[in-house]
């Protein structure tokens, strides 16, 4: 445990050794749980954003103080009003309870639970029917058993074409370059190919030198952007910058114009193609019922970038990923109604029957 964390954690001991003390002394007065709970939440969001490195570091201060802190005064507080306030004391048990869940949920069983999501894509310069796969952010620190799983599964599917939108490894330099070459040796060893090709464009959180991930694999891998086809499609990825803010001109083409940038924020720059396809949002990580992602830092629409297929206009269609891994670094590994996201494409001439 790092000393910033740690003299966070000291402070939110303080604040709640003396939210207990006062419970114990006022309890019998309900006004005083209302109180002692805005307090509460002003202190621990004050602290994190006073601790915390960056904004991601402040949010995982803020889930401590939320899960951590939150579920013990609520528990607190219901053992204090058991007996002269049961139905208050069943209100608190119950939010006590809800809060353990979406913790559990949030920490420990969607970061690891995949969801495997099928789009169908009709057009007429689709010459045969022809599935693409798209493993975006597989963005871990440690590469491992769920990955392994994510990249099984994909060949398991025989894709006749697979993209890597970008973000590989998150971690620092020295773990970083040791990650990479692990990764390197799990695309081996469950042999990544696709007949029509295997295409990989930087994310964020790779180093200007990404491109060892994919050493000595039948991978195109964009440093630059640029166009290149194969027998049925024109395919252009770009770079990181590119994929922000679009500058690269790709050659007119009379084939399905397939675009792959890491930030979906070249669709609002209208690339000349059919086909779009990007990451980096994560879908949000954390979405809400009936109102979607909370933020996902991309200057395309909240809604877009809780990912999905997207029309936009022109025909043109845009595919968002909510990747495979999550923020590193100092964030908080959580994932909530934000499963992570292994798409197939299923591309079909125009017309083409429903199988």
């Amino acid at each position: 445990m790092d000393a910033t964390l740690a003299c966070y954690l000291v402070f939110l001991l303080v604040i709640l050794s003396v939210i207990t003390v006062l419970i114990r002394r006022y309890g019998s007065k309900l006004y005083i749980y209302s109180a002692l709970a805005a307090a509460y939440s002003l202190a621990f969001l004050w602290a994190s954003f006073q601790f915390g490195r960056d904004i991601f570091d402040a949010m995982n201060m803020a889930c401590l103080g939320l899960f951590g802190g939150g579920s013990y005064l609520l528990i607190l507080s219901a053992v204090r009003t058991r007996s002269q306030y049961k139905i208050t004391s069943a209100f608190f048990l119950g939010l006590a309870l809800f809060l353990v869940f979406v913790g559990v949920d949030a920490f420990l069983i969607e970061p690891g639970w995949l969801e495997v999501t099928r789009y169908r894509i009709e057009d007429p310069k689709i010459p045969r029917k022809i599935k693409i796969a798209v493993i975006s952010d597989l963005q871990t620190d440690s590469v491992g058993a769920f990955e392994e799983s994510v990249l099984k599964r994909t060949m398991a599917e025989k894709p006749d074409m697979i993209v890597f939108p970008g973000d590989y490894i998150q971690a620092a330099p020295p773990q970083q370059r040791q990650q990479m070459e692990v990764l390197n040796q799990l695309l081996h060893k469950v042999g990544v190919s696709a007949p029509l090709g295997v295409y990989a464009t930087q994310g964020d959180s790779e180093a200007s030198d990404w491109t060892p991930v994919f050493h000595d694999l039948p991978v195109t891998t964009f440093e630059s952007s640029g166009t290149v086809s194969n027998e049925c499609f024109a395919i252009t990825g770009l770079t990181l910058n590119d994929s922000y803010q679009l500058l690269y001109k790709a050659p007119e083409t009379d084939l399905y114009h397939i675009w792959v940038g890491h930030r979906p924020g070249f669709s609002l720059d209208d690339p000349p193609g059919n086909l779009l396809i990007s990451g980096h949002t994560h879908g949000g990580q954390v979405q809400i019922p009936f109102f979607g992602p909370v933020v996902t830092f991309s200057i395309v629409p909240r809604q877009w970038g809780g990912g999905g297929l997207i029309e936009l206009p022109g025909g043109k269609k845009l595919v968002i990923s909510r990747g495979i891994g999550m923020e590193r670094g100092f964030a908080p590994r959580i994932r909530f109604f934000c499963r992570p996201q292994l798409v197939f494409l299923d591309l079909y001439p125009a017309g083409a029957g429903k199988e």
